[in-house]
This record gives C-alpha cells, sequence and structure tokens, in this order.
C-alpha cells in the first residue's frame, strides 16, 4: 500500500469518525428533550450495559496484546467484535 492510499484512508475514517460523533452527539440531546411515555419495564437494561461495557473493554485489552504480537487477523476480528458490543451498548 502506498502512503496516499493510506492518507487517502485515514482522511476518509476522520470524516466517518466526526459525523458518527455529531449523529450520536444529536441523537442524546434529542433523547433527553423527548419523554416517551411506555408501559415498559427497562429495569434490566443496567445489567446488560455492564456486561456490554466489561466485554468490550476486555476485548481491547485483548485486541492490544493481539497487535503487541502482531497477530493482525485476530486483532482485527477481536475489533470488530469490540465494536459491534459498543454498538449494541450505544443502541440500548
Amino acid at each position: 500500500m502506498t502512503v496516499t492510499t493510506n492518507s487517502k484512508r485515514e482522511k476518509k475514517l476522520n470524516r466517518i469518525a466526526i459525523v458518527l460523533s455529531i449523529v450520536v452527539f444529536l441523537v442524546v440531546g434529542l433523547m433527553r428533550r423527548v419523554k416517551i411515555q411506555t408501559d415498559i419495564d427497562f429495569s434490566f437494561l443496567p445489567g446488560i450495559n455492564a456486561a456490554l461495557n466489561t466485554t468490550t473493554a476486555i476485548l481491547l485489552v485483548i485486541g492490544l496484546i493481539f497487535i503487541k504480537r502482531k497477530n493482525i487477523q485476530a486483532h482485527k476480528r477481536v475489533m470488530t467484535l469490540a465494536i459491534i458490543l459498543s454498538s449494541l451498548f450505544l443502541i440500548s
């Protein structure tokens, strides 16, 4: 891969990160303003959120270990799973 390809990829990833950050910020802001009345009991969510965050943190440490050992494929898999779990946390 050339330097220009990496630079283009880095710029694209930075734009995606900025857009996602703005979207999450706006959604959280809207959630604070909109009050929805429902009969659903959401008391189970804190436990699920804690489990998702704990698992994500563990996966991030495992990913760090893999990348330090130059095991790039395992690192990619673990990071993908960490992103999926983190996204589930944000959705919940």
